[in-house]
Formats: structure tokens, sequence, C-alpha cells
């Protein structure tokens, strides 16, 4: 699986950058800045609240995007390429929202970097969020969170179908195979809109 590497910030890699700090277990891009230098890591962490770890990996230009998944026993189930925007202020990170199924993509080429992604990491199942950087050389995963995401609040609206009724009925061996997903309609989530961002 084509991945951007991950250190912990405890331990700054060596290497030129810009660096990402962010932490280990964070969501929507929050507490997440851009470096020029590892060692400025540890103010940062300094001064957050206790009981986080935190990852440094190399900044990747390209593209924000995730896929959203429905993983089961007997397959994995692309349900959505998203196109994320994410702008820089003031050295942080901020999410101002997603397209869902707004990634215009080879659906095929993605189904295949979902099912790799799952055979890496044993156990997953149920909705997971892959988020990646779309680069010139192709998607580099950023991260994968086995657990609901941002664009899950659209996602059932884009496809036209109960996102939460599919998993389950992808539970257990007996239950269906996951069938082919074809693309959904493209909904703009703004979370400028609801003040969020």
């Amino acid at each position: 699986v084509p991945s951007v590497a991950t250190a912990a910030a405890a331990t700054p890699p060596d290497g030129a950058g810009p660096w990402v700090l962010k932490p280990d277990r964070g969501a929507g891009c929050q507490d997440t800045y851009l470096l020029a230098d590892p060692a400025y890591a540890q103010p940062l962490i300094a001064g957050a609240p206790g009981g986080q770890d935190w990852v440094l990996q190399p900044y990747v230009p390209g593209l924000a995007a995730s896929l959203s998944l429905a993983v089961g026993d007997r397959g994995v189930q692309l349900l959505a390429c998203n196109q994320q925007r994410v702008v820089l202020e003031n050295d942080r990170f901020v999410l101002l929202g997603c397209v869902v199924n707004g990634l215009e993509v080879d659906r095929a080429a993605y189904l295949e970097l979902a099912r790799d992604v799952v055979a890496a990491i044993p156990g997953l199942w149920g909705y997971v969020g892959v988020d990646l950087v779309v680069t010139e050389q192709g998607p580099v995963v950023l991260e994968v969170n086995p657990r609901l995401t941002t664009c899950y609040a659209a996602l059932s609206r884009s496809l036209g179908v109960n996102v939460a009724e599919l998993l389950l009925r992808l539970l257990g061996r007996d239950g269906p195979a996951p069938s082919a997903m074809p693309a959904g309609e493209r909904i703009d989530l703004d979370l400028e809109l609801f003040h969020v961002a």
C-alpha cells in the first residue's frame, strides 16, 4: 500500500521538511500543523491537553481525498470516493468540508487500493474511512480510520441507500458478499455553513 511514512513525535525523524504534526487519534484536521522543522513539534505538544499521542509525517502536496468503505467478513465495498476541502491558516490545517462522491476517479483502481488496505490491517470491520493525498504519481494513504468520518453524514443521501442497514447486512459469514456500488450523487458537505470549521 503506498503510504506516507509516520513517526512518533516524541522521537522526531531526520530529513528535510516540511512536516505535518497531528494527534495519533485525531479527527477532521483538529490540532494538525505544518512545521518547517520537526523540532517545532515539542512546544505545540507541551501546550496541548495531556494524554494524547502525536505523530509526524512528511508533508505530501496533492489533492486531499478520502475513501468511504464498508468492510465485512466477506469483502470490501467502496461506497464513495470523496474530495476533502482542506486549507492552511497560520500553519494549521482546517477541514472546511467534503464533497461526498466528488472525486473523479477510476473506481476499479480505488477499489483495488481499498482491498489492499483492508488486507494489510486484519480485523477491520464496518465503516472505514481512508484518508489519502492524490499526487501526480497516484494516491498515497495518510491514515486509516476504523470509525465514522465526516463524509458519513451525507453518504446515505449520496448513495440513495441506508448505509447503516447496508453495514449490518454485511455482518457474519452468512451475510451477502459486498456488491458493486455505482458512484453516487455529488453532495457538498459544508462545515463552514454549520460553524464547525
